[in-house]
C-alpha cells in the first residue's frame, strides 16, 4: 500500500514537472513580449504622427501670421481681426489634437490590455487541455507496460468497497 502511495505520489510530481517543463517551452517558443513590442511601436508611430500633424498645423499658423504682418497699414484693423481669429483658432486646433491624442493613447492602452488578456486566456487554455492529454497519455502508458498494476487497482478498490458500510 505504502509503496503504491510512494509511485503515485512521485508519479505525480514526475508529471507536474513534464507538465511545468511544457509551459517554460510554450512560453519560450511564443515570444509575448515581442508581440506587445510591436504593437507598441506601432501606437508610438501613430502618435508620432498626429503630434507631427499638430507641429505642421502650428508651423502654418506661424507663417499665416507672418504674411498677414507684410500687409499695408489700411488693411491693418482686418489684419488684426484675422490674427485673433487665427489665434483662437489655434488654441481650439490644439486642444483638440491633445484630446484625439489623448483618445489615441487611451484607446491603444485598452487594445493592448485586450489583445494581452487574449492572448493569456488561449495560452492557458491551451495549456491545460494539453497537460490534460499528456496525464492521460502517461497513465496509459503506464498500464500498459505494467498491466500488474491495472490487476492491482482493480483489487484495492474491491477491498475499499468491502470496507464501505451501507
Amino acid at each position: 500500500m505504502t509503496d503504491i502511495f510512494n509511485y503515485i505520489l512521485h508519479s505525480n510530481i514526475f508529471n507536474f514537472t513534464i507538465f511545468m517543463l511544457i509551459i517554460i517551452a510554450i512560453c519560450y517558443f511564443i515570444d509575448i513580449g515581442s508581440i506587445l513590442d510591436k504593437m507598441r511601436d506601432r501606437i508610438a508611430s501613430e502618435i508620432n504622427d498626429s503630434l507631427a500633424a499638430k507641429e505642421q498645423a502650428a508651423e502654418n499658423l506661424k507663417q499665416a501670421n507672418t504674411e498677414y504682418s507684410k500687409l499695408p497699414k489700411e488693411i491693418d484693423n482686418i489684419s488684426v481681426a484675422a490674427s485673433q481669429k487665427s489665434e483662437a483658432l489655434s488654441k481650439q486646433i490644439t486642444i483638440e489634437t491633445e484630446q484625439k491624442v489623448a483618445n489615441i493613447e487611451k484607446n491603444t492602452q485598452n487594445i493592448l490590455n485586450a489583445e494581452q488578456k487574449h492572448i493569456t486566456s488561449e495560452l492557458i487554455s491551451k495549456l491545460g487541455l494539453k497537460s490534460v492529454e499528456f496525464a492521460e497519455y502517461n497513465i496509459i502508458e503506464e498500464l500498459a507496460n505494467n498491466p500488474q498494476l491495472h490487476d492491482k487497482f482493480i483489487q484495492e478498490s474491491i477491498a475499499k468497497l468491502d470496507e464501505v458500510v451501507l
